[in-house]
């Protein structure tokens, strides 16, 4: 063999030498690197399998070698799905538990929680909805189409307890009117349980947040509370008036509103009816020649005298129309003051019904005031 065909097949030899080398060398790292995720994955699945079984959650092995864990099932009412995954294709060894709780009642006000991102504020606007709690406005960034709604229900105290501990910087958490995620590098098996008591914590309380004033009235002034699929009704006496107060979720599925019904027990004039005038200002009812109720509010029924002579009095005029004019869509309607509002906090709500049982009590004085003069009056006109 020639000299010359002996180099040729040394350099053919080089060039295909190392990059086969390489090769050689990277797969076999890749392979070193696989096994060892295999192996994490096979450690937590065992971490996992006593604590399932523990709380009667499904269990099962997902991909990667079968040893991917993925948890399924329901704690205290919370749909849950907890699995393991890779963060990305670079750091394969790098594994996340990835925690994810249903809202078990759909909140529908257009809620959007995530970590404080300036990019991404930059795109969807700045935050609109805060809790009052400085760590947590500093850390996510929070914002609601109902602003309002998404206000109250995140400035609510087990709300806000329920976000203090996913404030660890190394926690991605994201919250909608739906769903409530949570993603952890590497938890200890001693942290799994805890960290999954969280979520359905916050979860429930988020759920909660709704009818958790109504539910708080109840229990303060022994009223009864019935609760069925997109309401919370709370009855019974408050002060001495009969009180009805309803949260529930609108038919065109916007946030809850409640409404707060207070009955007046002394008969009123027929038909009566008090509603707010319009924004266009005009006053198709009856007029009763008071120039300040006449100026605010649509008044209707059968007796135009008996309502003016109902509702043209001092002591009445204010607590009437704090409800009728102070909240949009109050009214009154026959026994009935009606409240309408959104949003609210316990102590919000029992100033609420006060204001309507106020305007109750105020109707029913004046109602037993007229009664009692037509009585005296009649008595003198026998004797």
């Amino acid at each position: 063999m020639s000299l010359e065909l002996v180099e040729w097949i040394q350099v053919f030899a080089a060039i295909v030498g190392v990059p086969s080398l390489i090769v050689f060398f990277a797969y076999h790292f890749l392979k070193q690197v696989n096994a060892e995720t295999t192996e994490q994955l096979r450690k937590r699945f065992d971490t996992w399998e006593p604590w399932a079984a523990k709380k009667q959650l499904t269990h099962r092995c997902g991909s990667n070698n079968g040893h991917q864990p993925v948890v399924r099932g329901d704690i205290d009412g919370v749909e849950l799905l907890i699995r393991t995954y890779t963060e990305n294709r670079e750091r394969l060894n790098t594994l996340q538990t990835h925690i994810r709780a249903h809202v078990p009642r759909h909140l529908t006000i257009g809620l959007y929680l995530e970590r404080r991102n300036t990019a991404i504020e930059g795109i969807l606007g700045a935050p609109n909805v805060t809790t009052g709690q400085p760590a947590i406005d500093r850390t996510f960034s929070i914002r609601g189409d109902d602003q309002v709604a998404a206000t109250a229900i995140m400035r609510d105290e087990a709300v806000v307890a329920g976000l203090l501990p996913l404030l660890e910087e190394n926690a991605k958490v994201h919250l909608d009117d739906e769903w409530l995620s949570s993603s952890h590098p590497a938890i200890l098996p001693n942290e799994f349980g805890p960290r999954v008591d969280q979520v359905v914590a916050l979860a429930k309380a988020l759920a909660g947040s709704t009818g958790r004033a109504a539910r708080q009235l109840a229990e303060d002034y022994d009223l009864e509370v019935l609760e069925t699929r997109g309401q919370i009704l709370t009855r019974g006496t408050y002060r001495g008036f009969p009180l009805l107060v309803r949260t529930e979720r609108p038919a065109d599925g916007q946030a809850f509103r409640t409404t707060i019904q207070a009955g007046v027990p002394s008969p009123l004039p027929a038909n009566l009816h008090i509603e707010r005038i319009g924004a266009a200002g005009a006053n198709n009812g009856l007029h009763l020649g008071d120039p300040i109720l006449d100026a605010t509010v649509v008044v209707q029924g059968q007796d135009r005298d008996a309502i003016a002579e109902l509702l043209c009095d001092d002591d009445l005029r204010g607590d009437l129309l704090a409800v009728v004019h102070g909240h949009e869509g109050s009214y009154v309607k026959g026994q009935v003051v009606v409240l309408r509002v959104s949003s609210l906090t316990k102590d919000s709500l029992e100033g609420l019904v006060e204001e309507a049982v106020t305007a109750a009590r105020a109707l029913d004085r004046r109602a037993k005031q007229l009664a009692d003069g037509a009585l005296t009056k009649a008595v003198w006109n026998l004797s």
